[in-house]
């Protein structure tokens, strides 16, 4: 995967373009075209997980949630040839759902709530009109929490929490109708998105008498993320629209499980498919 991004940023760099003159430092007086938008929504995962626990046993977990969140970004273009955008996004409130957890022997109902946060910056190279490459990076942090009993604690419900840092690197396309000023009645965009982990950090927090905790040692995965937006100019320089976007996740840990006694080696393989639906406000503020 590494390879595919060192191989695209060589066939960008073959354009023939000088980071000089085409990718300087942008100067807030030079913005020739900007906007930023909010958009809150309804965020749907279906997530999917299967690990070797601290005593050797399989264990998988299915579930699906539902929660509210939000998403906002800024985009301003200072030199006509480069555009950039900063992004965040989040989880409003982590819902409870119900789904499965199986070990070796059973199955039983348990109940989950998951938090996803990102960060982004994106900068993006003009190919021709309306039609842009973009290269990437950005920020996740999830947070995921299993309620259950546990009898170390004496029938007690506690939680399991799990928190996931991860930095991604993405390229990818990205296609939009808009002209520099908000001109048209309909607009739309359109973005494909391919990313890798870069640096990843992982940690757990058991309800048991040791202090068990743990690092990533190594990982690998990919995120393909497609998103389309459509909206109507209500008037000069604000707009109103609705995104949707689908996001699939796959990354694979190598973990050192730590306790007081000794270091466990195991691994975990972690799916989400992610669909994003939200109203977007955008304005012009040029």
């Amino acid at each position: 995967m590494r390879c595919i991004f060192l191989l695209l940023f060589l066939w960008v760099h073959s354009w023939g373009f000088s980071f000089e003159e085409e990718f300087s430092l942008p100067d807030v007086r030079n913005i020739t075209f900007g906007y930023g938008s909010f958009s809150p929504g309804v965020q749907t995962v279906l997530y999917k997980a299967a690990y070797v626990d601290s005593i050797g046993n399989d264990v998988s977990i299915n579930f699906t949630t539902y929660s509210p969140y939000y998403a906002t970004s800024t985009i301003a273009d200072f030199n006509g040839k480069w555009f950039y955008r900063m992004s965040s996004s989040g989880t409003l409130l982590g819902v409870n759902t119900i789904g499965t957890l199986r070990g070796k022997q059973e199955s039983t109902s348990t109940r989950y709530s998951l938090s996803i946060s990102q960060v982004g910056f994106d900068a993006f190279k003009k190919i021709k009109p309306h039609h842009s490459f973009k290269i990437g990076g950005e920020y996740v942090y999830s947070t995921l929490k299993r309620y259950g009993i546990f009898e170390v604690i004496g029938d007690q419900y506690s939680v399991v929490e799990t928190n996931d840092a991860s930095l991604f690197m993405f390229v990818g396309y990205f296609f939009q109708n808009r002209e520099n000023v908000f001109k048209q009645k309909w607009t739309y965009e359109v973005e494909i998105s391919l990313g890798t982990p870069v640096i990843s950090l992982h940690s757990s927090v058991y309800p048991t008498p040791e202090d068990i905790d743990s690092d990533i040692s190594y990982d690998a995965g990919f995120v393909s993320r497609n998103s389309f937006y459509f909206g109507h100019l209500i008037f000069k320089g604000f707009e109103l629209g609705g995104r949707g976007t689908h996001e699939f996740y796959y990354k694979k840990n190598v973990l050192d499980i730590i306790t007081d006694e000794n270091i466990i080696d195991t691994e975990s393989i972690i799916t989400m498919n992610r669909f994003n639906l939200g109203i977007v406000a955008l304005w012009n503020f040029r």
